[in-house]
C-alpha cells in the first residue's frame, strides 16, 4: 500500500513538472480497425463514411470503440488549441494550445494584458505553447510582466517652498513598479525617499510636514500629502503618484511646513520647585514670544502673586532645565515691553524665571503691581506693600501737601498733631 502511495505521487510529480508529450494515434493505426467496436483511443467513428478516423486537434478520444471525439477542456482561457496535424489523434484531454501575446503584451498565465501607460514595453511578440495545464515553452519566463514590462522611471522635482533662498530644492527618481532613489538607475526603495531628498532645515518657527501637490507653504486642505517628513510614502498606489508627471516625465511636489510648538514655562522663582505656569503655542514664520504670552497679564506683570513689599521686574531667560538648574541663559523678558528675549527666538522651549524687587521709596507694591504714593505721600522706607504705609513728612517751611488737582502748598507744623508727624 506504501509502495503504491509513493509510486502515485511521483507520477504527478511528472505530470506536472515534466512537459507532457503525449503520443497521439496515426491514422494508419485508425485504418487498422475492422468494425467500428474496434476503432482505437485517439480515433473517432464517422458513421456516414463508416470509417475510423484521427481526432483533430482540440479533440480526443480515451476509448476503444465506436465513440466521436470529444472537445478538449484543459488549457488557460483565451488561449486556442494548436491547429496541426501533428496534434491530431489525441487519446487524453491534453491537447497542445497556444496564445501569442503582442509587442506591449505579457502572459499572466491565462491570457495576454497590456503593460499598461506606466511602463516601457518591449516590440516584438511572444509565443506561449503548452498542453493541457501545463505550459511547454521553455522561455516562458521571458513573457512574463517581469520580464516585458519596465516601469517608466520619473524625475522627482522636490522644491523646498520655504520663501527663504538658501534653502535647496531637491531631486530623487521614481520607477514605476520598483520605488524610489537618488539615482535614476536605483537601488530602488519600494516605500521611502533617499535621504538627499529630505529637507534638512526648518524656517524659523516652522518645521518640515512633508511633500504636497500644491504650493501653499503651510499645511492646508486643499493639498493632498505623498511623502511624510520621514520620506515614506503615503499614497495608495504608485499609479497616484505616476498621474502628476508632465509629458517629460517630471513629478513636481511641494514641501510643506507646519507651525512648529513652542512650549514657555514661566517660574515663580529660581528654585524650581515650584510648579510652572506652561504655554504652549504654533510659531510660524514671524513668531514671537509674546504669542505664547496669553495669561491675560498687564504688560510688565508676571502673573504671579510677588512676595510682600516686592514687584516684579523681568523674567530671566533660560534655554536649559535640569535636575532644579537653569543654564544656558538667553537674555531676559519681560511680557507686554518685549517680543522676544534677545537669543531664545528659534528655540523649542523656553524657562522664564520671575525677578522681583524691593518696592522702593515713595511706592507701595501689591498684587497688582508697583504704584506710587498719593501726591504729597511718601514712605518712609523700602518695602511698602499697601497706602497705609504712604506718609506726610514735615520740611523746614511745614508738610507739603498736593491735592488731586496737583496744586501743591505748605502746612505749618504747629497746625499738625500738636506738631508731631506719625511716624516722626
Amino acid at each position: 500500500m506504501k509502495r503504491i502511495s509513493i509510486f502515485s505521487i511521483f507520477l504527478l510529480f511528472l505530470f506536472i513538472i515534466i512537459p507532457n508529450t503525449y503520443a497521439a494515434v496515426t491514422q494508419e493505426e485508425c485504418n487498422a480497425a475492422v468494425s467500428p467496436e474496434t476503432c482505437p483511443a485517439g480515433c473517432g467513428y464517422n458513421p456516414e463514411l463508416d470509417v475510423c478516423e484521427q481526432c483533430m486537434p482540440g479533440f480526443y478520444k480515451s476509448e476503444i470503440g465506436a465513440q466521436q471525439c470529444t472537445p478538449c477542456t484543459i488549457k488557460p482561457s483565451n488561449t486556442k488549441f494548436t491547429e496541426d496535424d501533428a496534434n491530431k489523434g489525441m487519446t487524453e484531454d491534453m491537447c497542445p494550445w497556444e496564445i501569442i501575446c503582442n509587442a506591449g503584451q505579457y502572459f499572466d498565465g491565462s491570457q495576454c494584458l497590456a503593460c499598461g501607460d506606466y511602463y516601457l514595453t518591449n516590440n516584438y511578440e511572444c509565443l506561449i505553447l503548452g498542453t493541457g495545464a501545463t505550459i511547454t515553452t521553455e522561455d516562458y519566463a521571458n513573457c512574463t510582466h517581469a520580464a516585458r514590462c519596465d516601469g517608466k522611471v520619473y524625475t522627482l522635482d522636490l522644491r523646498h517652498n520655504s520663501g527663504l533662498a538658501w534653502f535647496e530644492n531637491k531631486t530623487a527618481y521614481f520607477k514605476y513598479g520598483s520605488g524610489f532613489s537618488a539615482n535614476e538607475t536605483g537601488p530602488w526603495n519600494k516605500s521611502t525617499l533617499p535621504p538627499e531628498a529630505m529637507q534638512e532645515d526648518n524656517p524659523p518657527g516652522q518645521e518640515f510636514v512633508g511633500y504636497f501637490n500644491g504650493q501653499n507653504g503651510i499645511v492646508s486642505p486643499d493639498r493632498e500629502q505623498y511623502f511624510d517628513n520621514e520620506g515614506g510614502y503615503t499614497r495608495k498606489t504608485y499609479a497616484d503618484l505616476a498621474d502628476l508627471a508632465n509629458k517629460d516625465n517630471v513629478i513636481t511636489l511641494y514641501a510643506a511646513w507646519s507651525y512648529k510648538p513652542y512650549y514657555i514655562h514661566y517660574y515663580y522663582d529660581d528654585t524650581g520647585n515650584d510648579d510652572p505656569i506652561t504655554q504652549n503655542c504654533g510659531g510660524g514664520k514671524d513668531f514671537t514670544v509674546e504669542d505664547c504670552t496669553t495669561m491675560g497679564y498687564p504688560p510688565g506683570n508676571s502673573g504671579w502673586q510677588a512676595p510682600e513689599g516686592t514687584s516684579f521686574v523681568e523674567y530671566e531667560c533660560y534655554k536649559t532645565y535640569t535636575d532644579g538648574e537653569f543654564s544656558n541663559p538667553c537674555g531676559t523678558y519681560i511680557p507686554g515691553v518685549q517680543i522676544n528675549p534677545p537669543e531664545g527666538k528659534n528655540e523649542d522651549t523656553l524657562y522664564f524665571v520671575a525677578q522681583y524687587q524691593v518696592c522702593p521709596i515713595g511706592h507701595y507694591c501689591d498684587s497688582n503691581g508697583q504704584h506710587e504714593c498719593p501726591g504729597g505721600t511718601t514712605t518712609m522706607s523700602t518695602g511698602t506693600s499697601s497706602t497705609s504705609g504712604c506718609v506726610m513728612r514735615r520740611g523746614v517751611s511745614g508738610t507739603k501737601f498736593c491735592d488731586s488737582t496737583g496744586n501743591c502748598f505748605y502746612i505749618p507744623a504747629s497746625l499738625l498733631f500738636n506738631g508731631t508727624i506719625p511716624g516722626r
